[in-house]
Order: C-alpha cells, then sequence, then structure tokens
C-alpha cells in the first residue's frame, strides 16, 4: 500500500535499500530523508486491511521547485513559475524483485496528487536513484530539454 511516510520508516527503508551494509551512491541518509517540508509517500508491502508496517521497500518525494532548479531553469522557457509546478524527486527502490511496479505505482500516485493541486508535476531524472528518462516518458513524462521531464500525458 502507498502511504504518507513515518519517521520511523527511515530506518527500515534504509535497511531495504542496503546491500551488503550500504546502499548504492548516491544515496546518504540525509539524501533519503530529503526536505522537511516536503510530501513523501512510501510503498509499504503490507495489505492495505493491515495496519502499517515496517515492511517500507520504496519512497517518493513532492516538493517545490525553486526558480533557480534544474527542472525550473528549462520550463522558464516555457512560462512556467515555479508556482506552477511541484517536482518528483528521491524516488528510491529497494533491489528486489517487482521494484519497477513499486516505483511505477508511487510515480503515478506523486502526479495524481500535484495534477490534482492543479499543477505541474516535473521530474529531473538525474535527482531520482530509480529510473532513466525511458521510464518517466513510459508513464507520460516527456523531455522539456536538457533532461529534465515534465508530464505531457495522463498514465496510460
Amino acid at each position: 500500500m502507498i502511504r504518507e511516510r513515518r519517521e520511523q520508516d527511515l530506518d527500515a527503508l534504509w535497511a531495504a535499500l542496503s546491500v551488503d551494509g550500504e546502499p548504492a551512491p548516491p544515496l546518504t541518509r540525509a539524501w533519503l530523508e530529503g526536505q522537511a517540508d516536503a510530501e513523501t509517500w512510501v510503498f509499504d508491502m503490507a495489505p492495505v486491511h493491515v495496519t502499517p508496517t515496517r515492511n517500507v521497500v520504496a519512497q517518493v518525494q513532492i516538493q517545490a521547485v525553486g526558480p533557480s532548479s534544474a527542472p525550473m531553469r528549462e520550463l522558464s522557457r516555457a512560462d512556467v513559475a515555479p508556482a506552477e509546478a511541484l517536482a518528483i524527486a528521491r524516488l528510491v527502490v529497494a533491489p528486489r524483485p517487482h521494484a519497477h511496479g513499486f516505483a511505477r505505482h508511487l510515480l503515478q500516485h506523486a502526479a495524481r496528487r500535484i495534477e490534482e493541486q492543479g499543477r505541474l508535476p516535473v521530474v529531473d531524472p538525474a535527482e531520482n536513484s530509480y529510473g532513466g528518462p525511458e521510464f518517466f516518458a513510459r508513464y507520460g513524462f516527456g523531455d522539456a530539454g536538457d533532461g529534465r521531464m515534465v508530464r505531457v500525458r495522463s498514465e496510460p
């Protein structure tokens, strides 16, 4: 199930991402925590009818887009103001079976949340540890120039 991340999820997520005790670069605990004021969601392996568990295997974050951030430098050419967009960031998935599905569900959840607010979802594949441009394109994102991507269509 997808749910809001809780503070106690960080240890479980850090452990799930670890291979031989250390997550793959560029992950650090600070990177994983992200912005304090961001909306952060996790994929918890518990069924929906069960109380949330510590079996967290993936996360995604929705955060403000600053006027000088990489996605906004590209979007400014299209007259998109920072207040009109939100960034999908820190998409990270534990290396295990079904990782692609976890990532897909979190990406779609984040994009829907942003669109429900009347804003444009943007993503910089370089700022996420899961999925390259092909992954994001498969789920409705198009190239905004210089590798940044914006939502151009709803989910397939």
